[in-house]
Order: C-alpha cells, then sequence, then structure tokens
C-alpha cells in the first residue's frame, strides 16, 4: 500500500513541475524554472517568470497573466517577446542549445509521467501477482533514471539561462519550488523500493 502512496505522490510532484504556469490560480501559479530580470527587453515585465509552457508576469511572488500558452515552449526570451532588444548575448549567440534542452525537458517529463504511471498500475497489479511485484520494480527503477537524466537537462538549461541573465548584469534565480518537487519525487520513488 505504501509504494501507491509514494508513486502517486511522485506523480503529483511531476505534474506540478510540467503544468506550472497554465493557470494563474494556486499551486500552479506558483510553480516556475527561472525568475529574471527583463526590465531591458521592450514589451517585457520587470521580472519574469519562465515556466515550461510559457513567460509569466510576476506579481507577489507567483506566475500572474501569463502570455502564449504553447507546451514545451523552449526557453528562449526572444522568441517570448518578439524581440532580441535587451535579450542577454548568450540566447542569440546559441539559441539552438536552449531551444534543444528545454524541449528535451519537456520530452522526459512524459516520458517519466509514463513509467511512473506504468509503475502505479504494476504496483496495484502486484498485490496478486508476484511477477508484477519484479515488472514493478523494474519500472519504477526505469522511472528513477528517466527523472534523473531530466534532472539533469533541466538543470543544465536552466542553470545557464540563469547564468546567462546574470552575466547580463541582471537577478536570475532558478526555480526553487520545482526543484523541490524533483527532490521530493526522489525520495518519493526510494521510498517505493524500501
Amino acid at each position: 500500500l505504501l509504494p501507491l502512496l509514494f508513486l502517486s505522490g511522485a506523480i503529483i510532484m511531476l505534474f506540478f513541475c510540467l503544468l506550472g504556469g497554465v493557470t494563474d490560480h494556486n499551486p500552479l501559479n506558483r510553480v516556475f524554472f527561472l525568475q529574471a530580470d527583463t526590465s531591458n527587453i521592450p514589451g517585457a515585465p520587470p521580472l519574469t517568470h519562465f515556466t515550461m509552457n510559457n513567460a509569466c508576469d510576476q506579481r507577489g511572488g507567483v506566475n500572474f497573466a501569463c502570455r502564449g500558452r504553447k507546451a514545451a515552449s523552449p526557453m528562449l526570451p526572444q522568441q517570448f517577446f518578439g524581440t532580441s532588444t535587451g535579450v542577454p548575448q548568450p540566447f542569440l549567440r546559441d539559441p539552438t542549445k536552449y531551444y534543444y534542452l528545454s524541449r528535451f525537458t519537456y520530452a522526459f517529463y512524459i516520458i517519466t509521467i509514463f513509467f511512473v504511471l506504468l509503475a502505479l498500475l504494476l504496483n496495484f497489479l502486484a498485490i496478486v501477482s508476484t511477477l508484477a511485484t519484479l515488472v514493478a520494480a523494474i519500472m519504477t527503477g526505469v522511472a528513477l533514471l528517466s527523472c534523473a537524466f531530466l534532472a539533469c537537462i533541466m538543470t543544465a538549461v536552466y542553470v545557464q539561462a540563469q547564468n546567462a541573465f546574470r552575466g547580463a548584469g541582471r537577478f536570475a534565480r532558478v526555480g526553487v519550488k520545482v526543484c523541490m518537487f524533483h527532490l521530493f519525487f526522489f525520495n518519493e520513488v526510494i521510498l517505493t523500493h524500501t
């Protein structure tokens, strides 16, 4: 019974990360991958929250007035705001790096959710079948590896984006809640095996 609870919690954490910014309502309005000073970019708010789906204004520390909701939006400020004026140089010099890293992040969210859902289903079947217990353990391990790779890609793209903004002399920080949700995911999946 505990593995079912832990895997259910892991799925919720992944969905919070994936769906952050799709609505201006709590709790999804509190999830963002990067917060950056975009005051030098024409048409951009002074402080922007970048999510997996869009770029949002920031009001009171939460996402507000999210624009252009589109799944797997690449981490490219020039694309979000329709101008390259004021955008830090690393985004303009090597946009394909940010484009592909952020798109692969989204793809691995989907892959990880698939394996966690499969592990959850197999854990239900494990109640009546020993073989399902073994396969559920394997799927949980695959989900853990997939999420580990996802965390590496996610960290790469958003820390590099943070560094690009900081290198241009602007404030930027990676979203704490996204990192916290990933940490909880790892803990819940690992606890499934114990």
